[in-house]
Formats: structure tokens, C-alpha cells, sequence
């Protein structure tokens, strides 16, 4: 998760990227591959929350979609990728901190 100080959707671009590279971190820390490419092929959900001064953004697997995904572990779900990653679908990632 995070935010950037800006309401304008074109302001969001630094801010999305860090809320991508904190998941690829923790996808990448989970199935132990480079994080170079281990956001590729995977369907991820963005998701805005208003602040008083910008935005939240929250970057999550998008789980739906995920549990078909074939892999070099296909025994292995998405969903339980993602709750390894630490949260379940719709939660948030940081759910400890609200």
C-alpha cells in the first residue's frame, strides 16, 4: 500500500509503482524467484481509497482469476500464493495497521 499526495490520476505513477514493487517483493520472497519477473502472467487488482491529501493505492493478486493459472507447481493455487503473501482476497495487505 501506498499513497501518493495527489488526487489527479496522472500524479498516481511513482506511487503505483511502489505499490507493485511491494508485492513483487513479497510474491517474489514467497515462491523464491527473482523479482524481475514474477508479477508477469499474473492478474493484479488496483485499488484507490480517497484521502483528505490524495490517494491510498493498494496493489493485490486478483484472485478470481488466479486459481486457473498454470504454473511450475500447478498443485499449487494462487490463492493460497496470496495468503502466504500475508492477506486473503479484499483484504488488505496491512490490515494489521488500520
Amino acid at each position: 500500500m501506498t499513497r501518493s499526495s495527489s488526487a489527479h490520476p496522472a500524479d498516481w505513477g511513482r506511487a503505483i509503482a511502489l505499490a507493485l514493487e511491494y508485492l513483487a517483493v513479497q510474491v517474489a520472497y514467497t515462491v523464491r524467484e527473482p523479482e524481475s519477473g514474477v508479477l508477469v502472467g499474473r492478474d493484479i487488482r488496483l485499488h484507490f481509497d480517497a484521502l483528505d491529501d490524495g490517494v491510498e493505492i493498494t496493489a493485490e493478486l486478483d484472485a478470481p482469476r488466479l486459481d486457473s493459472r498454470p504454473g511450475p507447481d500447478s498443485h499449487e493455487s494462487e490463492r493460497d500464493l496470496r495468503i502466504s503473501v500475508g492477506y486473503g482476497y479484499g483484504e488488505s495487505p496491512n490490515a494489521d495497521d488500520e
